[in-house]
């Protein structure tokens, strides 16, 4: 199979092919930046995870990898405390392997953090259930609250040099890594089918009267005074069968709908493909933190300028939506400060307008600095799960959704990313996010419920999220067809700029 066969557009891109090659191996984990606002945009691939850790409640299980565990779980073994929380365990066993990498410098100003090795993957919605005494009234789909591999070796491709490429590896790291990668120059590449992908129509888990019905609840919550906001959210469900149907998916989404945080995730149980446009937390050495919550979406209109601009506007001078980010970049202020030094997080978040393929989003930025004796554990701890897709007051709005939402949201709305074993951070925000189990995929969208929200304006702001990933699902083969159900018994249808 020939690049071209796959997307057109990577054709002249020799380094996306190698890339797709290397992800079809067991275990991948592919961070990718390219193509967003970032100067430092970045792929960041890895492979064959020496490790597997997966823990719910007090269990936490710790297993080789798909290659083996090269000697890394043992010394797992030996840091690990013994019973108790597994996500306490999971801290004190990366503190204790904690290492101080020699040659590379901290980024400075706006770059992101550095992954140069340790623990990368999912760490479910409902390890905030962990944290917090929150009603149990949902099933969930998987059976977990985190799952992560232990990457010991890591290529980064790009940064500030765009064909620059970097390898990492945690000490006594083999090069196996860099060797594939070195081959793939010689040797054939291996692309996913580009016919793979959504087999039928999606189905949505409520009909549109039953989504209103929630978003009145909701509101009369809002009027009784018990919550500010709630983030309402459903799940769409499909079938995709054949096996490249992840990777092929999310090559759609690379080619079509770039993001700064898209993923690409390779679980034992399950496969992640991620295009989150939201930052959830960012740790570096020095101790710097930084979020940025996301609130107000309206659809771009790229091939109209003039009237891009327009809704760009629309969207600034949006009461609603300035209301709504307000309220969650207090509450993100907030989380952050529980681990911060006092006076060290900002007291007036800079908020602007940032442009996607499809859709324009507000984002704010929030900043502080880690207290003395604390680490990218405790500050996930503080901030879990991310509060753009919760409401206000946080915990109140998690018990009321339980009761409004029809599934646990696992992955979804959780945060996947990377801790390294310098102690630094990156994790985006699971939204825009495919779940993808045996021959079954599904994904969830949503939107800020508040007191002004229109239910009918609601409903159709979330299939608006969902829309790029229902087209990166479907092949070429079924483009022209509907992407959600048709049925009767359904009452539904379907660049950053700083604000003025």
């Amino acid at each position: 199979m020939t690049t071209n066969q796959l997307h057109p557009g990577f054709a002249a891109s020799t380094t996306r092919a190698r890339l797709l090659t290397l992800a079809r191996t067991p275990g991948s984990l592919w961070l990718e930046t390219a193509g967003t606002r970032r100067a430092s945009a970045q792929s960041i691939i890895s492979t064959t995870p020496a490790l597997w850790l997966r823990g719910t409640g007090n269990f936490l299980e710790i297993v080789p990898g798909p290659e083996g565990d090269r000697g890394w779980l043992r010394r797992f073994r030996d840091a690990d405390p013994g019973p108790g929380d597994a996500f306490d365990r999971l801290q004190r066993i990366a503190n204790r392997l904690r290492f101080s990498p020699t040659g590379t410098e901290s980024p400075s100003g706006s770059k992101p953090p550095l992954f140069l090795g340790g623990l990368a993957g999912c760490f479910s919605y409902d390890l905030g259930r962990r944290f917090e005494n929150l009603p149990h009234q949902l099933k969930t789909e998987v059976p977990w609250d985190f799952q992560l591999g232990l990457y010991d070796e890591v290529l980064l491709i790009g940064g500030d040099r765009a064909q620059e490429i970097r390898h990492h590896r945690l000490p006594g790291a083999p090069f196996t890594l860099l060797q594939r990668w070195q081959q793939l120059n010689t040797s054939p590449v291996q692309l996913p089918d580009p016919k793979a992908g959504l087999a039928g129509t999606l189905q949505t888990e409520l009909s549109q009267a039953e989504h209103s019905e929630a978003v009145a609840r909701i509101k009369a919550e809002i009027r009784a005074g018990s919550v500010y906001q709630a983030n309402l959210t459903f799940r769409m469900r499909g079938r995709c069968p054949h096996p490249d149907s992840p990777l092929s998916t999310f090559a759609r989404l690379l080619r079509d709908n770039p993001a700064p945080y898209a993923a690409y995730l390779d679980l034992p149980d399950c496969t992640l493909v991620s295009s989150s446009p939201e930052s959830f937390l960012e740790l570096q050495r020095d101790g710097r933190v930084q979020s940025q919550p996301i609130k107000g979406t309206i659809a771009r209109l790229p091939q109209q300028p003039a009237e891009d601009r327009a809704q760009r506007e629309k969207l600034i001078k949006s009461k609603k939506d300035h209301a709504e980010l307000a309220m969650i970049v207090d509450l993100m202020r907030n989380d952050i400060g529980r681990v911060c030094e006092p006076g060290s997080v900002d007291r007036n978040p800079q908020l602007i307008a940032e442009a996607h393929p499809s859709v324009w989003h507000l984002v704010g930025t929030v900043r502080g600095q880690m207290g003395q004796g604390r680490d990218a554990f405790d500050l996930l701890r503080a901030c879990f799960p991310p509060g753009s897709c919760i409401g206000a007051p946080k915990l109140r709005a998690m018990a009321l959704l339980e009761e409004l939402e029809r599934s646990r949201r696992g992955p979804y709305t959780g945060a996947i990313g990377w801790i390294g074993l310098d102690g630094t951070l990156s994790l985006s925000v699971a939204i825009r996010t495919l779940l993808f189990q045996g021959q079954q995929v599904s994904f969830g969208v949503g939107g800020g419920i508040v007191y002004d929200s229109e239910a009918d304006s609601e409903w159709h702001e979330a299939l608006l999220k969902g829309r790029a990933l229902v087209s990166a699902l479907r092949s070429k083969e079924a483009a022209e067809k509907g992407w959600i159900e048709s049925d009767r018994s359904r009452a539904g249808t379907e660049t950053a700029e700083p604000c003025p």
